[in-house]
């Protein structure tokens, strides 16, 4: 279809003055999602320092080994530098043979992969694997509320809490807490505010990995647990007002 030569000149002109609202807005958008971020990393960096909420002095210290040494910045008093290994049962997974199709046809339990790892919770996963393929395999059936992270690759650091018992690839790492020593949701922030770290440590000629071993072996503070909840509950309500913006 072709219009006179003035209104072509007129339609070019309403999109070009269209396309420039739309590609302003993006601009606006991304701006904001990077705002919003650096607004919720401030907020980890104050709760792991201990000063997104007031430190309740009467709480006892989680009663784990603690580091006395080389740490890297104070802490309150009743906080506590440990090793990750100490605050839960860690785990890695592994891959059943592609080639033997009795291990994933029909398979009922979930098998997670880096690329499901949300920050979030995990609720669902697109693959499974077969009861064989568990015993088998020696798989891992991870209890709901673990906390998994991503060691390989482009997801390193990427974390997330299942909702439902779940088997992983070797590409995850997973975490059963030890509830008298740290809240899930405490150790899953922690890791969020750590991720630049871990990748700072990942190795590789290829792609980047970071092993079972670094992570276990990595320090981070701890606060009474009762004040590990308190701390998750003023995040997630910063968190919330953050994303109302």
């Amino acid at each position: 279809p072709l219009p006179p030569v003035e209104e072509q000149k007129r339609i070019v002109e309403k999109l070009e003055e269209c396309f420039e609202l739309i590609d302003q807005k993006e601009r606006n958008d991304q701006e904001q999602r990077k705002l919003k971020q650096l607004l919720k990393e401030t907020l980890l960096e104050k709760a792991i320092h201990g000063e997104l909420i007031p430190n309740d002095k009467n709480l006892k210290p989680v009663d784990v080994e603690s580091i006395l040494e080389d740490v890297p910045y104070p802490i309150p008093e009743n906080w506590r530098w440990v090793l990750l290994k100490n605050v839960g049962e860690w785990k890695s997974g592994s891959t059943p043979s592609k080639e033997n199709q009795s291990y994933y046809e029909n398979g009922s339990i979930p098998w997670a992969l880096t690329g499901d790892l949300n920050d979030g919770h995990l609720t669902s996963v697109k693959h499974f694997i077969t009861e064989k393929a568990v015993k088998e395999c020696n798989m891992k059936i991870n209890k709901e509320n673990s906390v998994m992270i991503a060691m390989y690759g482009a997801t390193i650091g990427k974390v997330a809490i299942n909702d439902l018992p779940i088997t992983t690839n070797q590409a995850c790492c997973v975490c059963e807490c030890h509830p008298e020593i740290i809240n899930y949701e405490y150790l899953r922030y922690t890791l969020i505010s750590q991720r630049k770290k871990f990748i700072e440590k990942a190795e590789g000629s290829g792609q980047l990995n970071i092993n079972k071993r670094k992570i276990i072996e990595y320090i981070i503070p701890l606060p009474p647990v009762e004040e590990q909840k308190r701390v998750v509950e003023k995040l997630e309500e910063c968190f919330e007002l953050i994303e109302k913006l």
